[in-house]
């Protein structure tokens, strides 16, 4: 049947036939959607291994991805967080990659660790279906911790001897994770040694190290020295004197992030009348499905290693997720990511496989399906504020250790673009609806062939 018949006209008025009762009424339901269906998004981190970073100057974070459903105009964020700092806070930036759009909020200086605080989100235009949003920190001073004597120094390493006012954190042969600003005096006592210039007087300081002899310590600094003109011997020198302060750094330690839909319009599909021409079913069929698969259920908006932002995924190991459905039916997945490499000593390509599994019985419903020969970038360490195609911010926090360097794997919001994205999509299979003790259950796993780092990461059934 090609169009919509009148099923009785002894049944109903001349006036208002069946068929534009049943379309208004399917119409009407469709624009409804996206009050009606409005969603809400979280995404977590281990309580046990926060993620705690500083940033100065610059903000930094990382990308979420957000299910805004159908025309949305307004989010409301909130995030679970709290500062290591008593007296130092900072500003919380969320950005809207596709748009740009972006708002910011202070946030007090708070040892809460049950803190939680919203940020209204609006957008210019409606936008419907998962959205990646940049949400990073940039850090306010906190209380100054004291000076140190500075002995020389190159590219991110600052050596420094005892004797400042500032006391070792921790024992000979020992490391600490920092959130400091290492700023230089350029107007020091007579016989000590001036920055020459407009030279750079602040660094930020990520890491310190106790050493045995000289250095006494090092301070591993964000970006590496100004070398041109050089105002540090690039060697220990045990009779310079020169001082600098260490000023503390609002930390930021991320719990969660949620977001719920607060604002959206209504559809705007044309609702048929009586006199209107029948509507083709096919039309009406489509309009439902399009609207039914952008408010289908997230399975996954976040992974990430316990003490960072987003996720190390060694060559070989398993990345997973579990989920559910509410009904039975035949589901496709909608898997997307961006990732690079951080092991420059592998290759550039690399395979990315995904395995759907029956949780109580491991049995294999989907897949293996594999990505063939992605171009997948391997990124270095950016030790200069100026980056380069090879270089990613976040890498320096991805070959630490954990609480091995006080950026974390943050980025800043210009290079959240850098990986490469990856997509699944996959064939429909059909799923039970959970049920007590485990039945209809899932999960998916995705490995790959190199070592990658995963952030934006998103799945959905389709």
């Amino acid at each position: 049947m090609a169009i919509w018949q009148k099923i009785d006209d002894s049944t109903t008025v001349a006036d208002q036939p069946y068929s534009a009762f049943l379309t208004k009424r399917l119409t009407t339901n469709v624009n409804a959607y996206s009050t009606d269906l409005s969603r809400n998004t979280a995404a977590a981190w281990p309580f046990e291994t926060p993620v705690r970073w500083a940033s100065y100057r610059q903000p930094t974070g990382t990308i979420v991805t957000i299910d805004c459903g159908l025309n949305a105009l307004e989010l409301q964020f909130r995030l679970s967080c709290f500062t290591d700092t008593a007296t130092g806070g900072g500003t919380i930036y969320i950005k809207h990659v596709e748009s740009g759009a972006r708002t910011s909020r202070f946030l007090d200086a708070t040892t809460d660790d049950e803190n939680t605080f919203d940020i209204e989100f609006v957008f210019t235009s409606p936008v419907r279906g998962p959205q990646a949003f940049f949400v990073g920190w940039i850090s306010d001073d906190d209380e100054t911790l004291g000076t140190v004597a500075i002995k020389g120094g190159v590219a991110n390493q600052v050596y420094i001897a005892s004797g400042g006012t500032w006391t070792f954190p921790v024992g000979t042969g020992l490391s600490a994770e920092m959130h400091a600003r290492l700023h230089f005096d350029n107007t020091p006592n007579v016989g000590e040694v001036a920055p020459i210039g407009d030279a750079r007087l602040d660094y930020q300081v990520c890491l310190f190290s106790h050493r045995t002899g000289t250095p006494a310590g090092v301070l591993t600094i964000w970006p590496e020295l100004e070398q041109t003109p050089a105002f540090l011997p690039t060697f220990y020198d045990g009779g310079m004197q020169m001082s600098g302060e260490l000023i503390g750094l609002g930390v930021l330690n991320l719990r969660a992030i949620a977001a719920t839909v607060t604002r959206q319009t209504a559809g705007t599909l044309a609702a048929p009348t009586a006199f209107s021409q029948t509507t083709p079913p096919t039309a009406l069929a489509n309009n439902i499905g399009a609207a039914l698969t952008t408010c289908r259920p997230m399975l996954a908006n976040h992974v990430s290693t316990p003490g960072m932002l987003g996720l190390v995924l060694p060559a070989g190991e398993t990345l997973s997720f579990a989920f559910a459905v509410q009904n039975q039916g035949d589901y496709g997945l909608f898997v997307v990511f961006k990732t690079f490499g951080y092991n420059i000593s592998q290759t550039a390509n690399c395979e990315f496989t995904l395995t759907v599994f029956e949780a109580l019985t491991d049995t294999v419903i989907l897949g293996p399906i594999t990505l063939e020969n992605l171009a997948v970038p391997r990124l270095q360490p950016q030790t200069t504020q100026s980056a380069t195609a090879a270089a990613a911010f976040a890498v320096n926090g991805i070959v630490a250790s954990e609480g091995q360097w006080g950026l974390r794997d943050s980025m800043p919001m210009t290079q959240t673009t850098a990986g490469t994205t990856v997509r699944f999509l996959t064939d429909a299979v059909n799923l039970d609806s959970i049920e007590e003790g485990g039945g209809g259950a899932y999960y998916a796993t995705i490995t790959a062939t190199t070592d990658v780092y995963i952030y934006s990461f998103s799945a959905r059934l389709i």
